[in-house]
């Protein structure tokens, strides 16, 4: 049993003027000028499925006034063999509980066609159509949330028994884009999709290599949407207001090339957006870095709140004066890391956090002088005792990830190692060390811990 509801040809003219055309009718109906929208003939309900109170004829009133003649009289029912797709059967295709349904090859939609792909391929769509465009913006948001891009490489930590695990000079197969791709598909679904997520696909803005990119395609792209973004001004502000937030890039160039077009265009973008507040420049060749540097000498860019970069750049900070969170991009020598440390110290009075500092004892020892009141480390490698009872006397210090090297030992001897860290903040604050395993206990007697010690309340 099933109910017929017959598609009927209507210049694309007459639909999109008609005040009583569903959005979804002009969706149908665009394409090339004149071309034919095909419109679903409604209430062609047959004997024999109840009709429901909500199919009652139409009645032209002063404030609805009739459309145009897309309804037809009930079909007649046939009984015949529902066919995988369009253009193969020899009536129509009911569907049940719907006043939708499938005609004959003749009045079907033309393979191909938008309308052709919405209604003939999927009949499920016709009753999901209306159901996910009434989802609240919350909940969607919600789906898209569960999309992250994976860690960049210098928050990944190596993997002892895998060698060359969490080398930051490998970011290709490390960076996945997921979230953004997902964004700009469902930007171009619909008008209301892209009224939602169309803004959102563009506060995370990417620049990365792909897999063996050896003629720097990848320079070209960033460029191309960096150049995009400042030559349209009606991008921001349609249909909402594109707010750029995060740029991650790769500024490695294949052998000994050079693109100082691209770095001065990196460096005009960046005045162009006021909002950005999270730069990641994950890789960096030697020339560019010397541009880049000087570029950067006489600029500010005081909304940037998070900061990525190698240690050659460390005469940049200069143009970062808000930054709370800096981060080392690559694996610096003791001197690299010290030589960031005093340019953080002189120019970024705000640091709180910092990331993937070498943990040698000179550096700690300059980080201890420069940062007393830091209150967030992140180490990639693995942290002695001895590092441990030099950062002791950090009073301000709240959360510390490390590596702990175990040799036949148990797993408890990192909170020996974490009240060693904690030794001056824990008694500053009065609140219990918390202790937190990252990666699992090793099952040989010689392997690493990944561990998160905190101060806090225990839960």
């Amino acid at each position: 049993m099933g109910l017929e509801c017959k598609y009927i040809s209507v210049p694309e003219e007459q639909i999109q003027s008609h005040p009583a055309a569903s959005p979804a009718m002009r969706f149908s109906a665009r394409g090339a000028p004149g071309s034919q929208g095909i419109v679903p003939a409604r209430h062609g309900y047959e004997s024999g499925w109840p009709k429901p109170p909500s199919a009652r004829p139409f009645v032209p009133t002063a404030h609805a006034p009739a459309p145009v003649p897309f309804n037809i009289a009930p079909a007649t029912h046939r009984n015949h063999h529902v066919p995988n797709s369009v253009g193969s059967h020899p009536g129509p295709m009911a569907i049940p509980g719907h006043g939708y349904q499938y005609n004959t090859p003749e009045t079907a939609p033309q393979a191909g066609t938008r309308a052709w792909l919405v209604h003939s391929r999927c009949p499920l769509l016709l009753w999901m159509e209306p159901l996910i465009l009434s989802v609240p913006t919350e909940i969607l948001l919600e789906f898209a949330a569960y999309y992250h891009n994976t860690s960049l490489p210098y928050d990944t930590y190596p993997d002892p028994t895998t060698p060359g695990s969490g080398d930051p000079t490998v970011p290709t197969g490390l960076i996945l884009t997921g979230r953004s791709q997902l964004l700009r598909a469902l930007s171009q679904a619909c008008r209301r999709f892209r009224h939602i997520f169309l803004s959102l696909s563009w506060e995370h803005l990417e620049g990365l290599p792909v897999d063996n990119d050896r003629t720097g395609r990848h320079f070209a792209l960033l460029l191309r949407r960096m150049t995009g973004l400042l030559k349209t001004p009606s991008l921001r502000r349609y249909p909402r207001p594109i707010i750029l937030r995060s740029l991650v890039v790769s500024l490695k160039a294949p052998g000994h090339s050079q693109n100082r077009n691209l770095l001065a265009v990196l460096a005009r973008f960046l005045r162009a957006t006021p909002h950005l507040t999270s730069l990641h420049v994950i890789d960096i060749s030697e020339a560019h870095c010397r541009i880049l540097s000087g570029l950067f000498e006489d600029q500010s860019f005081p909304a940037v709140q998070t900061l990525a970069i190698p240690a050659c750049l460390s005469r940049t900070l200069s143009a970062f004066p808000s930054i709370h969170s800096l981060t080392c991009a690559d694996l610096p020598s003791a001197n690299e890391s010290i030589a960031l440390l005093k340019h953080a110290r002189k120019h970024c009075p705000s640091l709180e956090r910092l990331v993937n500092i070498t943990p040698s004892l000179p550096v700690i020892k300059s980080l201890v002088e420069h940062f007393p009141l830091v209150k967030d480390l992140r180490f990639r490698s693995v942290v002695t005792s001895d590092i441990a009872e030099e950062l002791g006397s950090l009073q301000n210090l709240r959360t510390v990830q490390f590596r702990h090297l175990t040799r036949g030992e148990k797993s408890q001897d990192a909170h020996h190692k974490a009240e060693a860290i904690f030794r001056s903040s824990a008694i500053s604050t009065g609140q219990p060390i918390q202790v937190r395993y990252l990666s699992p206990e090793p099952e040989v007697d010689v392997g690493e811990l990944l561990v998160e010690a905190s101060i806090g309340p225990t839960t």
